[in-house]
């Protein structure tokens, strides 16, 4: 009773598109079977199932499912590194017309701050880089800060931070607080953003957030 591959539509149906998986401790990876089913009139083929950043990722059968099958998606999603609430989606490309599809993972990283790290080295490579370096490009003042910042000073959960939040920061003279983006703090996990320290900031973009974080202590 299938239909005519010819001449139907595939059209692609998950019967969960966004998996809660509730709270993982870091480092933990986390990985969900995504069931599908083509609901449409003609032969399903997968062309590709790609995470939006590299510490998620995605193995899927390409088919073809005829109408009516139904196939799976395996996602994992390396959560060293992260801590506090995680969204993260991957995308599946398809024969479907109305494709892409996408589907997510979702849930807290209960781990109260990140490993050990040197500075530089870790932050701004790898799969860590997505979060902490890439989101900063073309990015200034407040817009900047939520994009890479507020994830360790602000976190979303906020059961513990790991470093003063962005009104205790509002309080660190100017002077100081240059010296802390770009450069780093001694001892700690902080590494020096700057671009001579292998950042992804640029002296404007410093200077974009301490003027943001000065614009707090006037605001309510």
């Amino acid at each position: 009773m299938g239909g005519n591959p010819l001449t139907g539509s595939s059209k692609i149906k998950f019967d969960e598109p966004v998996h809660n998986f509730g709270a993982a401790q870091q480092g933990t990876p986390v990985r969900n079977r995504f069931t599908f089913k083509n609901i449409g009139t003609g032969d399903l083929v997968i062309f590709s199932a790609k995470g939006s950043c590299g510490c998620t990722a995605a193995a899927v059968s390409t088919g073809p499912f005829k109408p009516g099958e139904e196939g799976t998606l395996n996602v994992e999603f390396d959560s060293r590194g992260k801590f506090g609430r995680v969204y993260k989606d991957v995308r599946v490309d398809s024969n479907d017309p109305s494709s892409p599809a996408t589907i997510a993972l979702e849930g807290m990283i209960m781990e109260p701050a990140h490993p050990a790290m040197a500075p530089g080295e870790v932050l701004f490579n790898g799969s860590c880089a997505e979060c902490h370096a890439l989101p900063a490009e073309g990015k200034s003042g407040k817009e900047l800060y939520e994009a890479v910042c507020s994830m360790c000073h602000d976190p979303s959960d906020a059961h513990k931070k790991t470093a003063a939040d962005r009104m205790g920061l509002a309080l660190v003279p100017s002077s100081a607080l240059k010296g802390f983006i770009s450069d780093g703090l001694p001892g700690t996990s902080m590494p020096g953003f700057a671009a001579k320290h292998g950042g992804p900031l640029t002296k404007k973009q410093i200077k974009s957030l301490i003027h943001y974080l000065e614009s707090l202590k006037t605001a309510k």
